[in-house]
């Protein structure tokens, strides 16, 4: 499972307005719509975070799918009030194992990796301690 959000969207609303903030919520499901497989689940999850669920995946392929996904998102532009405007996300990444082995853990592992993401500066994923390595 990977949770991520959007870097400084706080700000990105206080500066431009809730509805241009809207847009760039539109065009960052967009963006990874673009990017997942069928059998994957997007969903948000509150305000400007989001739960993509990769069901079946290897962790070296959600890997390479948030790194994507981060990568165009980064890359995209928007305008606004003669601005261009620059988005970046964090991610964290979860997944099921034996200390990890209900839906509500899922979500508070992933929740702690985001957190470690922003602690170390944002634009980046971060993975939740592995104890079950196969």
């Amino acid at each position: 499972m990977i949770l991520f959000d959007v870097d400084d969207f706080k700000r990105i609303n206080g500066s431009y307005g809730h509805l241009f903030g809207d847009k760039v919520l539109v065009r960052i499901v967009q963006t990874v719509q673009e990017e997942i497989r069928n059998s994957d689940v997007l969903a948000r999850y509150g305000g400007d975070e989001f739960i993509i669920l990769v069901p079946n995946s290897s962790l070296e392929s959600v890997h390479h799918l948030i790194e994507r996904i981060r990568q165009k998102i980064e890359r995209l532009v928007f305008r606004e009030r003669q601005a261009e405007i620059k988005i970046t996300i964090s991610a964290g990444v979860a997944s099921m194992q034996s200390h990890i082995n209900t839906p509500t853990k899922l979500v508070q592992e992933a929740d702690n990796a985001l957190y470690n993401a922003k602690q170390a500066g944002k634009n980046r994923a971060a993975y939740a301690p592995r104890v079950d390595l196969k």
